[in-house]
């Protein structure tokens, strides 16, 4: 559920001259509202967003569903899916296409032998935690979507469905 940005709390100017403090507190009072908004509405928040998106996840009763869509702080209602990507076939064989390294990785001397202590954090379907060509903190690495980072569709990283999360993302921005 996305909530309209009239109801955040605090909104940040866009310009990335906030600290890193600022945007913390900025999305916990967001994220705050956020739970308020879905409390009123009579839905129990079992994840709420103060950053990019501003509004909530929760089991919806049918009955509460229209009551909730109707409610003028609501921009929108989607039902969480989880989608899978299944192997390219290539002739009647299924099998994993050959990765490349992009230029990026190379440009940032970002591959498997970076020792410095620079991180990047991306937002995606998964990532090929044993790829040759990049080296992947297996620590720090999450997933929302299944039992593990680790990518599951061949590709180790960017693909349709991540072009298309970013833009919702900025859309909803």
């Amino acid at each position: 559920m996305v909530l309209k940005d009239e109801g955040r709390r605090r909104k940040l100017s866009g310009n990335g001259h906030e600290t890193a403090a600022e945007r913390k507190a900025a999305a916990e009072e967001n994220m705050a509202a956020a739970a308020a908004a879905a409390s009123s509405m009579g839905a129990n928040a079992t994840f709420t967003y103060g950053t990019a998106l501003y509004g909530f996840a929760a089991s919806i009763p049918s009955g509460l569903l229209k009551k909730i869509e109707a409610d003028p702080r609501v921009k929108s209602v989607d039902e969480d899916a989880t989608v899978q990507l299944d192997p390219i076939e290539l002739g009647g064989d299924r099998r994993r296409l050959a990765q490349t390294t992009p230029w990026g990785i190379s440009r940032v001397k970002g591959g498997a032998t970076y020792t410095g202590t620079g991180r990047a954090w991306v937002i995606d379907t998964g990532i090929d935690l044993d790829h040759p060509d990049l080296n992947v903190d297996k620590v720090k690495s999450k997933t929302y979507a299944g039992k593990t980072p680790d990518d599951e569709n061949g590709h180790g990283m960017l693909d349709l469905l991540d072009l298309l999360l970013m833009l919702v993302l900025l859309l909803c921005a």
